[in-house]
Protein backbone atom coordinates (compact mmCIF):
# COMPACT_ATOMS: atom_id res chain seq x y z
CA UNK A 1 0.00 0.00 0.00
CA UNK A 2 0.99 3.46 -0.93
CA UNK A 3 -0.56 6.86 0.02
CA UNK A 4 -0.52 8.85 -3.10
CA UNK A 5 -2.00 11.80 -1.43
CA UNK A 6 -3.32 13.05 2.14
CA UNK A 7 -4.96 16.20 3.39
CA UNK A 8 -6.45 17.02 7.09
CA UNK A 9 -9.73 15.01 5.57
CA UNK A 10 -8.48 13.00 2.65
CA UNK A 11 -6.39 9.72 1.66
CA UNK A 12 -5.99 8.57 -1.41
CA UNK A 13 -4.56 5.00 -1.23
CA UNK A 14 -2.71 2.95 -3.66
CA UNK A 15 -2.99 -0.99 -2.67
CA UNK A 16 -0.88 -3.43 -4.93
CA UNK A 17 -1.04 -6.71 -6.17
CA UNK A 18 -1.59 -9.53 -3.75
CA UNK A 19 -2.91 -6.82 -0.65
CA UNK A 20 -5.94 -7.32 0.86
CA UNK A 21 -8.35 -4.27 0.41
CA UNK A 22 -10.33 -4.29 4.04
CA UNK A 23 -6.94 -4.83 5.86
CA UNK A 24 -5.13 -2.12 4.43
CA UNK A 25 -7.74 0.30 5.01
CA UNK A 26 -8.01 -1.00 8.39
CA UNK A 27 -4.77 0.02 8.90
CA UNK A 28 -4.35 3.31 7.52
CA UNK A 29 -7.91 4.07 9.47
CA UNK A 30 -6.27 2.74 12.50
CA UNK A 31 -2.77 4.46 11.91
CA UNK A 32 -4.61 7.74 11.11
CA UNK A 33 -7.14 7.67 13.73
CA UNK A 34 -10.32 8.05 11.35
CA UNK A 35 -13.13 6.38 13.28
CA UNK A 36 -16.00 8.21 11.10
CA UNK A 37 -15.88 8.89 7.39
CA UNK A 38 -16.74 7.57 3.36
CA UNK A 39 -14.81 4.85 1.32
CA UNK A 40 -14.63 5.16 -2.44
CA UNK A 41 -12.64 3.00 -5.08
CA UNK A 42 -11.92 1.22 -8.08
CA UNK A 43 -8.62 -1.49 -9.62
CA UNK A 44 -8.53 -4.83 -10.34
CA UNK A 45 -9.07 -8.15 -8.29
CA UNK A 46 -8.19 -11.33 -8.51
CA UNK A 47 -10.42 -13.23 -5.32
CA UNK A 48 -13.21 -11.50 -3.47
CA UNK A 49 -15.57 -12.98 -1.03
CA UNK A 50 -18.82 -10.67 -1.08
CA UNK A 51 -22.30 -11.56 0.24
CA UNK A 52 -25.78 -11.14 -0.01
CA UNK A 53 -28.00 -10.20 3.00
CA UNK A 54 -31.14 -12.25 3.64
CA UNK A 55 -33.52 -10.08 5.86
CA UNK A 56 -35.34 -13.79 6.45
CA UNK A 57 -32.70 -15.31 8.36
CA UNK A 58 -30.59 -12.41 8.80
CA UNK A 59 -27.54 -13.93 7.74
CA UNK A 60 -24.88 -12.84 5.04
CA UNK A 61 -24.95 -15.50 2.37
CA UNK A 62 -21.18 -15.53 1.18
CA UNK A 63 -18.99 -16.32 -2.22
CA UNK A 64 -15.94 -16.43 -3.02
CA UNK A 65 -15.46 -15.35 -6.40
CA UNK A 66 -11.64 -16.29 -7.82
CA UNK A 67 -11.24 -14.68 -11.57
CA UNK A 68 -9.70 -11.75 -12.87
CA UNK A 69 -12.31 -9.15 -12.05
CA UNK A 70 -12.72 -5.54 -12.71
CA UNK A 71 -13.32 -3.68 -9.46
CA UNK A 72 -16.13 -0.77 -11.27
CA UNK A 73 -17.09 0.14 -7.68
CA UNK A 74 -16.60 -0.05 -4.07
CA UNK A 75 -18.18 2.56 -1.67
CA UNK A 76 -18.84 2.74 2.11
CA UNK A 77 -18.46 4.62 5.30
CA UNK A 78 -16.52 3.93 8.45
CA UNK A 79 -17.64 3.57 11.98
CA UNK A 80 -17.12 2.46 15.28
CA UNK A 81 -19.24 -0.80 16.80
CA UNK A 82 -18.13 -1.78 20.11
CA UNK A 83 -15.71 1.24 20.16
CA UNK A 84 -14.11 -0.76 17.51
CA UNK A 85 -13.42 0.45 14.28
CA UNK A 86 -15.03 -1.13 11.29
CA UNK A 87 -16.11 -0.53 7.36
CA UNK A 88 -19.11 -1.67 5.78
CA UNK A 89 -18.35 -1.83 2.16
CA UNK A 90 -20.49 -2.74 -0.84
CA UNK A 91 -18.52 -3.49 -4.29
CA UNK A 92 -19.51 -4.14 -7.80
CA UNK A 93 -17.32 -5.91 -9.98
CA UNK A 94 -17.15 -6.76 -14.03
CA UNK A 95 -16.74 -10.43 -14.89
CA UNK A 96 -14.85 -11.07 -18.23
CA UNK A 97 -18.23 -11.00 -19.88
CA UNK A 98 -19.24 -7.95 -19.26
CA UNK A 99 -21.86 -9.04 -17.00
CA UNK A 100 -21.40 -7.19 -13.58
CA UNK A 101 -22.06 -9.09 -9.39
CA UNK A 102 -22.47 -7.15 -6.54
CA UNK A 103 -22.56 -7.01 -3.06
CA UNK A 104 -21.22 -6.62 0.66
CA UNK A 105 -17.46 -6.80 0.47
CA UNK A 106 -16.05 -9.23 3.12
CA UNK A 107 -12.59 -9.69 1.64
CA UNK A 108 -10.64 -8.24 -1.74
CA UNK A 109 -7.14 -9.72 -3.30
CA UNK A 110 -5.55 -7.37 -5.44
CA UNK A 111 -4.85 -8.16 -8.97
CA UNK A 112 -2.91 -5.33 -10.47
CA UNK A 113 -3.93 -2.14 -8.08
CA UNK A 114 -6.73 -0.65 -6.25
CA UNK A 115 -6.79 3.23 -5.42
CA UNK A 116 -9.02 3.88 -2.88
CA UNK A 117 -10.34 7.18 -1.68
CA UNK A 118 -10.88 7.86 2.57
CA UNK A 119 -13.08 11.01 3.50
CA UNK A 120 -12.15 11.47 7.24
CA UNK A 121 -15.40 12.90 9.06
CA UNK A 122 -13.28 14.78 11.83
CA UNK A 123 -16.46 16.23 13.21
CA UNK A 124 -18.56 13.38 13.40
CA UNK A 125 -19.24 10.38 15.86
CA UNK A 126 -20.32 7.20 13.52
CA UNK A 127 -21.32 5.40 16.20
CA UNK A 128 -23.07 1.38 15.15
CA UNK A 129 -25.94 -0.70 17.35
CA UNK A 130 -27.10 -4.28 16.96
CA UNK A 131 -30.89 -3.73 15.60
CA UNK A 132 -32.76 -6.94 16.74
CA UNK A 133 -35.30 -6.12 14.00
CA UNK A 134 -33.20 -6.24 11.48
CA UNK A 135 -29.81 -8.38 12.92
CA UNK A 136 -27.98 -5.53 11.80
CA UNK A 137 -25.31 -3.24 13.38
CA UNK A 138 -26.93 -0.09 12.48
CA UNK A 139 -26.07 4.14 12.34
Amino acid sequence: MKIIFESSDNIILRIDPNEEVVDEIIKILENKNITSGWISGLGSAKEIEISWYNIESKEYERKVITDNLEIISLTGNIALLNKKLMTHIHGIFGLRNLSVIGGHVHRIKILATAEIYIQNFRDASFIRNFDNETGLNLF
